[in-house]
């Protein structure tokens, strides 16, 4: 059962795990990178190689800057309000800096012609599941808010609150455009794979990380009685889901078309 009054949830105690967990991650994707760079050359197939890098130093920094942000939010003394809007900020950037790892990896299966199924795996996580799990995270984070802000004066089961059911709406509504994101024609493909193609992906999320960051400056200046609004989580999960739709398309249109492994090609002909 839900009951705030008895339990709340304070995301500056659990800013240390995400920044180890940040750090930990974008030294995997260093490593990567490296082992990446060290094999000799390749044929750069519809540019898959400097994507693939372009991707990869990307994913490292938005890593980095993710790990910075939430060891300040751990070290800070901030109040419980202030750490709450940030629990539901910081999910969004460091969210599609895991995705765009993830985006990473799948540029490097493509470049096989044996991890065709798993590179299209890839792009349906960072396309469709992945998007849909930042937001929920981000809802859940917004619910955690309005516990702490209500206290015991929530009642007991799921709050009914308008930020709960949009993020819940907005979920479902990600859900569904990031799956005709990912089955419909391609009208950007050229755009995006010969011109911006290349740095898109990693300029949305690294914009993001700087963003929030900026954004984040203002923490210190929130009063021990702020609290976060209803109609604040409202826009916040907004406008994380028009964020995380752009992400979603743009990675969808930026994968090049995946082939069937030679056993799908032969089931479809014997069917």
């Amino acid at each position: 059962m839900w009951n705030a009054g008895a339990q709340t949830f304070d995301g500056g105690i659990t800013a240390g795990f995400y920044s180890q967990l940040a750090g930990v991650l974008a030294s995997i994707a260093f490593a990567a990178a490296l082992i990446y760079l060290s094999v000799g050359e390749r044929k750069n197939v519809d540019g898959l190689n400097d994507r693939a890098v372009v991707t990869l130093a990307g994913a490292i920094i938005a890593l980095i800057l993710c790990s910075f942000l939430y060891a300040m939010l751990a070290g800070a003394p901030s109040p419980t309000g202030a750490s709450s809007l940030a629990s539901v900020i910081y999910g969004l950037p460091f969210g599609m800096s895991i995705l765009l790892l993830f985006h990473a990896l799948t540029l490097l299966f493509l470049q096989h012609s044996t991890l065709t199924t798993a590179a299209r795996t890839g792009k349906y996580i960072v396309s469709i599941i992945g998007p849909v799990w930042v937001l929920c995270y981000q809802s859940m984070s917004a619910a955690a808010a309005i516990s702490n802000r209500c206290g015991s004066d929530c009642p007991d089961g799921s709050p009914a609150m308008p930020p709960v059911l949009v993020g819940a709406g907005l979920t479902l509504g990600l859900f569904v455009c990031s799956v005709a994101a990912v089955r419909v024609r391609r009208r950007l493909r050229r755009l995006l794979l010969h011109s911006l193609g290349s740095a898109l992906p990693a300029a949305l999320v690294l914009g993001v990380v700087v963003l929030v960051g900026l954004g984040s400056a203002a923490f210190p200046m929130l009063g021990t009685d702020f609290e976060p609004s209803d109609r604040l989580l409202t826009v916040l999960l907004a406008c994380s889901f028009a964020v995380l739709l752009a992400f979603a398309r743009i990675t969808a249109t930026s994968v090049p078309e995946i082939p069937r492994s030679n056993a799908v090609r032969s089931m479809m002909w014997i069917q």
